[in-house]
């Protein structure tokens, strides 16, 4: 009986804790930044450099969350082949976001 009332205490213990009842700091909120916001940088970036390939990740779903109709504009960028070519593609596509 005493084993009982023993593993009771324990397990009551556990479940409230030793805290010293004082509230968490609240986590710090930085301000959300849109998708059109990122795919605006990211596009910039592309433009200016005219890196394609990984600098293009994820890229896909913030245009679908953009605006759906410039959907084949990014494909276009995903398709083209050479440095220039993925610069005059990403500058397109940013300058219909604008």
């Amino acid at each position: 009986m005493a084993a009982r009332h023993l593993c009771a205490l324990m397990i009551v213990s556990l479940a409230f804790g030793c805290g010293s009842g004082a509230p968490a700091p609240a986590p710090s909120v930085s301000p959300e930044v849109s998708s059109a916001d990122q795919l605006k940088e990211r596009l910039k970036y592309v433009a200016e450099s005219g890196s394609g390939g990984s600098a293009l990740a994820g890229m896909s779903e913030m245009v679908e969350k953009t605006d759906k109709s410039l959907m084949p504009d990014y494909q276009a960028l995903e398709r083209a082949q050479t440095p220039d070519q993925v610069k005059a593609a990403a500058k397109k596509l940013l300058d219909k976001l604008k």
